[in-house]
């Protein structure tokens, strides 16, 4: 059941990241190191971290966040005018800016995957199960 349910959410974001890819996009990921990835899921999270909402669950130290946030700013500049720069010309000269917010949502996403994949990550991520329901568990179980 736990495998079900972790599959099955991993396979929406593949889905969606799939649906968001572009040539700018694949450049993006192509030009990006697991490290590159890291940074960014860094600052995805502690920009997440924020929202008011999430005040007292996520902790941000204000100067690590200064030094994510200037790592992330030559990143962006690194793959823009350098290794994806064709890429990035040809995506705005036919769509536009929302071309160059799909290629960073796919670069997203993909980064979210890999940081999931941490056997600890797993572990955490399937935690939830243990607060099912037993009925919601039979229905799903009846379903596969």
């Amino acid at each position: 059941m736990k495998k079900l349910l972790v599959t099955f959410g991993l396979g929406v974001v593949v889905a969606l990241g799939a649906n968001l890819g572009n040539g700018l996009g694949e450049c993006l990921v192509q030009h990006t190191t697991p490290q590159d990835k890291l940074l960014l899921v860094k600052w995805i999270v502690g920009s997440y971290a924020h929202h008011p909402a999430l005040k007292g669950m996520v902790k941000v130290d204000k100067v690590t966040f200064q030094h994510t946030e200037e790592g992330v700013a030559h990143l962006f500049e690194r793959l823009l005018t350098k290794d994806c720069k064709g890429e990035f010309d040809k995506a705005v000269a036919s769509r536009g800016p929302d071309a160059v917010q799909e290629g960073f949502a796919f670069l997203g996403k993909v980064a979210g995957l890999e940081v999931s994949t941490n056997p600890v990550v797993q572990q955490t991520l399937q935690r939830f199960v243990g607060y099912l329901t037993p009925q919601f568990t039979q229905k799903m179980v009846s379903l596969h």
